[in-house]
């Protein structure tokens, strides 16, 4: 598409909404309306016959076929978003995606991640952010016309009759009111709350929320409140079934006055007269203003697509607001025990594009061995320590998998609550049969109650309940205990491995001294010694503690290094890119305290060099370091979202010489001229 053209739309859904989007594209000086698609050919004839669209097509698929289509709006229920929007990201098509943009924070991610991956522009159709109303907002905000805020009061309801096949009740579609209307006030909240921190847009710290459930599972209505920064408030409330006293109410107060909206969320639907905002100043009076609003509300969402897509995003409702409006609504909805079918853990859950899993022809991933076990050994290793929920378990694991991933580390303690990543661990194996396929390290036995024989016994066997399994492929001691002596513990591992609980075992964050005294005793007494080590090794060094006051060792000495080489005995490493500390992002002040120094931040520049030579990330360089070490290395690596993982990946497309390694290390050698 030239500046001169028009940007051609295609619209996927044609119900309601479609036709607000196809009625705004007639006055758009930006765009025109090509194509429509239902899975449904004679709706489609009929929608494109009475809104002008001169090509209809009977599946999405075929619209997403269509060269001539620039832009796609996604117009279908909710569920269907990330499917559709996903597709039609990898079909190079830009995207308007309908609000909510998807489910749950955790698909709504993985759409923005495709959308980064194909280079392609992603919006969220909110289209009352497009309006020229919150612009004067803004701009009043910025002013600081009423003061510092305090309060702000918003809601959206209707009382649409009880019906469990519509979209409104429907769980299947993921019908409610705070999906549907309640993530209008929480945007709007979000927004005041940025502005009066001097930001786009702002998170809340706490959130308090009620809501009915009716007979379909779904919020009939529901109310929270949010506290912000500096004790900024904000009462939100909604529904599908419940006209409250205001349908449409956004008020903020401010210690100096009160601004009032009377049409927050769908101005200029109707008629195109100018808007109303009410602005009463405790010492000025009423300094109420209208704004000019000549165009019809869809045509300022359409023109704002089309105005930014050189950007890839715009800033009515960027990226980043987008995965901030979509984790609030996921709290909200956890505060009112609202979970949907699909996203339950035993539900027979899709892959996010609708595809059948399998490992991609170009999978990444390596596999590696480790003596002993009968499967090969993904050479990147998932970690699997924040995967609280199931849809958040399936986007990751689906998306590692499918890269050639077949190998999954977690722990007793991991998750909230306590052992929900082993839970959501074992179902989604289940749920996608692939139990023969995969390699699971599982530990256990902190200290002090685990760290005992007697605790290894009751972890092991609470771990195995919790993922649905009668063995472990690999079974390690997560901490050592040094108050126990060596020969209880692996005594105790031999027993287990011998009765058929695990098939290999190992230790992570052991000593090498104990490790050494471990393996003279297996050795004297005809024990197996451990299989692997599980200890922290990175390009950084770690100079401090992580996890206070849990006992934490890392690998990378001298020594240590030097033993495992004569040894040849595979690590796993965990924090295997020192917890970010290579991202060219802000570090965290924790990843500061644990690997902050001169020396590591002197390999950081190195990382940053080297990375900028060979066009990949920085996060694949320290990988690759620790990839090409002189001892079997499996690094961990806790992707938590689709693009975390492609970074990751850029490490299997380059090798490093040994010049390059012992550069990054210590800088020995000529600098970055040697590696042009």
């Amino acid at each position: 598409m030239s500046e001169t053209q028009k940007l051609q739309w295609g619209i996927i859904g044609a119900g309601r909404i479609a036709v607000e989007l196809a009625d705004g594209l007639r006055d758009s000086s930006t765009g025109e309306l090509l194509a429509i698609a239902s899975r449904d050919q004679p709706r489609a004839d009929a929608f494109g016959k009475k809104h002008g669209a001169p090509r209809c097509y009977g599946s999405y698929q075929a619209l997403l076929d269509d060269s001539d289509v620039d832009a796609v709006y996604i117009a279908t229920p909710h569920p269907m978003h990330a499917e559709w929007a996903i597709k039609g990201a990898e079909a190079g098509k830009h995207l308007l995606v309908e609000k909510p943009i998807a489910v749950n924070a955790a698909d709504a991610k993985a759409i923005i991640d495709h959308a980064e991956k194909h280079d392609v522009f992603l919006m969220e159709a909110f289209m009352y952010r497009c309006h020229p109303q919150m612009a004067a907002l803004r701009r009043l905000l910025a002013e600081g016309i009423i003061g510092k805020i305090g309060l702000v009061r918003a809601s959206f309801s209707y009382g649409a009759p009880f019906d469990p096949r519509e979209r409104t009740h429907a769980n299947e579609l993921a019908g409610g009111g705070i999906l549907d209307v309640g993530c209008y006030p929480v945007s709007a909240a979000r927004l005041i709350a940025g502005a009066a921190q001097g930001r786009a847009w702002a998170d809340p710290l706490d959130l308090k929320g009620l809501g009915h459930l009716c007979a379909t599972g779904v919020d009939e209505y529901a109310a929270a409140v949010l506290r912000f920064e500096d004790d900024l408030l904000a009462e939100v409330s909604c529904g599908v079934s419940l006209d409250m006293i205001n349908v449409a109410t956004l008020e903020i107060f401010g210690q100096k006055g009160r601004i009032r909206f009377a049409d927050p969320w769908i101005p200029s639907r109707f008629d195109r007269n100018p808007v109303r905002i009410e602005v009463e100043h405790h010492d000025r009076g009423d300094l109420s203003m209208e704004v000019e609003c000549p165009d019809d509300l869809y045509t300022y969402e359409a023109d704002t697509v089309a105005n930014h897509i050189a950007e890839r995003q715009a800033p009515a409702m960027s990226w980043d607001d987008t995965i901030g409006n979509m984790e609030t609504l996921d709290r909200w909805r956890a505060e009112i025990g609202l979970v949907y079918e699909h996203e339950k853990p035993q539900a027979a859950r899709s892959t996010i594009t609708g595809r059948p899993l399998a490992r991609r022809a170009d999978a990444p991933i390596p596999a590696g061995r480790v003596a002993g076990l009968d499967k090969p050994v993904s050479r990147l290793v998932q970690g699997c320590d924040f995967i609280w929920t199931m849809p958040h378990t399936t986007v990751v694991l689906d998306e590692y998998f499918a890269a050639g991933g077949n190998t999954f580390d977690t722990s007793h303690y991991y998750g909230e609550p306590v052992g929900a990543c082993e839970r959501n661990l074992g179902q989604w194996i289940r749920n996608r049969d692939v139990r023969d396929e995969v390699v699971i390290i599982e530990k256990g036995g902190n200290p002090p109650c685990g760290g005992t024989p007697e605790g290894i016994v009751r972890e092991l066997n609470e771990g195995l309940e919790r993922l649905q399994m009668d063995r472990v492929d690999i079974w390690m001691m997560h901490r050592d205990n040094p108050d126990v002596p060596v020969s209880e513990l692996v005594d105790v591992l031999n027993e287990l491995r011998d009765a058929g609980r695990m098939t290999l075992f190992g230790a992570s964050n052991w000593s090498l001294e104990r490790m050494q005294a471990a393996k003279s005793y297996a050795e004297t007494n005809g024990r197996s010694f451990f299989s692997m080590l599980s200890n922290q090794f990175s390009l950084a060094g770690m100079v401090a503690n992580p996890f206070p006051p849990l006992l934490c060792l890392s690998a990378n000495t001298s020594a240590y290094r030097q033993w495992l080489a004569d040894e040849q005995l595979p690590l796993f490493c965990w924090s295997s890119t020192a917890h970010a500390f290579f991202t060219a992002s802000t570090i965290h002040s924790g990843t500061r305290s644990a690997y902050g120094s001169e020396a590591n931040d002197a390999r950081s520049a190195r990382v940053r060099e080297l990375a900028e030579k060979k066009a990949v990330d920085t996060v694949a360089v320290a990988l690759r370091w620790v990839l090409q070490q002189p001892f079997p290395t499996f690094p961990l690596f806790g992707a938590r979202r689709p693009r975390e993982l492609w970074t990751a990946l850029q490490a299997f497309d380059f090798e490093l010489t040994e010049d390059e390694c012992r550069w990054l290390e210590d800088g020995a050698g000529q600098g970055s001229e040697r590696h042009g």
